[in-house]
């Protein structure tokens, strides 16, 4: 196995300790710790992870409604969801501890590399291909913007400004 996708370490300022016999976390690649103070993993071909009290109580491994189990950006809007970005399209998982499809046409591809909320819930997010967008509180498609369709050229990152709602 590439050293790159072994599971998960945990430094605690003195030792690291492993975590790669996890069978919930093969290969993490994007984290995240919600308001609630859970970690959630998104691993790199095995869907995603939620740790909470020191233990993996929640997995979506298999689940019909991502068409991708490979989850690079994960973030919280403003009503609590965990937004996830994956090499094609993108979900979320709703207040119950559901995951969904969201389904948006011009998401259902895209390869969803990087996702932020603002200070307000809005989900800022960037696709691999240089498209960068937005999400209402609804979860739906408020802007969306490629280097084609717009004078931006290529963006290679975004990040909401905390002071410029």
């Amino acid at each position: 196995m590439d050293r790159r996708y072994r599971g998960l370490t945990r430094y605690d300022g003195v030792r690291f300790e492993n975590f790669d016999t996890v069978e919930a976390v093969p290969s993490a690649i994007a984290l995240f710790v919600d308001s609630k103070d859970r970690l959630w993993i998104g691993t790199n071909d095995s869907g995603l992870a939620c740790y909470e009290n020191e233990s993996c109580d929640t997995s979506y491994s298999e689940s019909e409604a991502l068409l991708s189990r490979s989850i690079h950006a994960i973030c919280e809007d403003g009503k609590g969801r965990i937004v996830l970005g994956t090499t094609m399209g993108m979900g979320y998982v709703d207040e119950d501890n559901t995951l969904k499809f969201l389904d948006s046409a011009q998401l259902k591809t895209e390869y969803v590399d990087e996702l932020h909320a603002d200070a307000d819930g809005l989900v800022y997010g960037r696709t691999l291909s240089g498209a960068i967008f937005t999400l209402d509180d609804e979860l739906q498609v408020r802007s969306f913007y490629t280097p084609d369709n717009s004078d931006l050229g290529e963006i290679s990152c975004i990040t909401p400004d905390p002071s410029k709602p």
